[in-house]
C-alpha cells in the first residue's frame, strides 16, 4: 500500500506525536477488524512514520478492548517493519525516543521497539536442526539465566546493555554479590550465554 518503514504505538495518554509534521490520516480496513484509530502519516526530522493511537483518541477503547491484531495488521499494510510502542504517564511525562546513558542498566524507560518479519508467502520454514542447536533455550547458560536472573530481570533490560562477555562476567559476578544464586559452575555458562545473546553488535 505504501512504505512507511517505522511505526509508532501511542500508549496510555498518547493520542498525538510531538515534532510529527503530519502528511495524511488513513483509516484502515483488515481481516482482522477495524484498527483502534486512523493512521497518522507524517515525518519526524525527515524520517516517515505512521502513528497510532492504541487506545484510541479519547481512550475509546481499554486494554481488553483493544484490537491488537488489527492494530499490528495495519501497520503491516503500509509497509511498516520496525514498531515502537510509547506511553505517557500520569504526569503527563512522555517516554524519551533514546534513553540516557545509564552504565548501570537500571531506570532505562526508552520505548520498547518490535522488530517486524513478515514472509512473503507460505508457511514459515521449519528451524533446521542446527538452528534449534543455537537457540538460545538449547544454550547451557539458558536455565540459570531463568532461574537466577529472569526473576528479577525482564529481557529488555539484557538486551539493551550489550555488554562484551568481560563486561557481562562483572555484571554477573555484581549480581551474585548483591544475591543472585548462581554457583562457580554455573557462572561461565551464563556469562556466554550472555554475552552471545545480547552482546555488542
Amino acid at each position: 500500500m505504501t512504505d512507511v518503514g517505522i511505526g509508532i504505538i501511542g500508549g496510555s495518554g498518547l493520542y498525538a506525536m510531538e515534532g510529527l509534521t503530519v502528511l495524511e490520516e488513513r483509516p484502515l480496513k483488515t481481516p482482522f477488524g477495524d484498527p483502534s484509530d486512523p493512521y497518522v502519516i507524517g515525518e519526524i526530522d525527515g524520517t516517515r512514520v505512521a502513528f497510532l493511537s492504541r487506545h484510541g483518541r479519547g481512550h475509546r477503547f481499554t486494554p481488553t478492548e483493544v484490537n491488537y491484531r488489527a492494530n499490528i495488521y495495519g501497520f503491516k499494510l503500509l509497509g511498516v517493519h520496525t514498531i515502537l510502542s510509547r506511553a505517557t504517564d500520569e504526569r503527563g511525562v512522555t517516554q524519551p525516543m533514546v534513553p540516557a546513558w545509564n552504565p548501570s542498566g537500571y531506570l532505562w524507560n526508552a520505548p520498547d521497539r518490535i522488530d517486524v518479519t513478515v514472509a512473503t508467502s507460505g508457511a514459515p520454514a521449519r528451524p533446521t536442526p542446527a538452528q534449534v542447536q543455537d537457540s538460545p533455550a538449547s544454550h547451557p547458560g539458558s536455565r540459570t539465566f531463568e532461574t537466577a536472573c529472569r526473576v528479577c530481570h525482564d529481557d529488555d533490560l539484557s538486551a539493551q546493555q550489550r555488554l562484551t562477555r568481560e563486561g557481562w562476567g562483572r555484571e554477573v559476578d555484581k549480581m551474585i554479590r548483591w544475591g543472585a544464586r548462581v554457583s562457580p559452575d554455573e557462572r561461565s555458562p551464563l556469562v556466554e550465554y550472555l554475552a552471545s545473546r545480547w552482546g555488542v553488535r
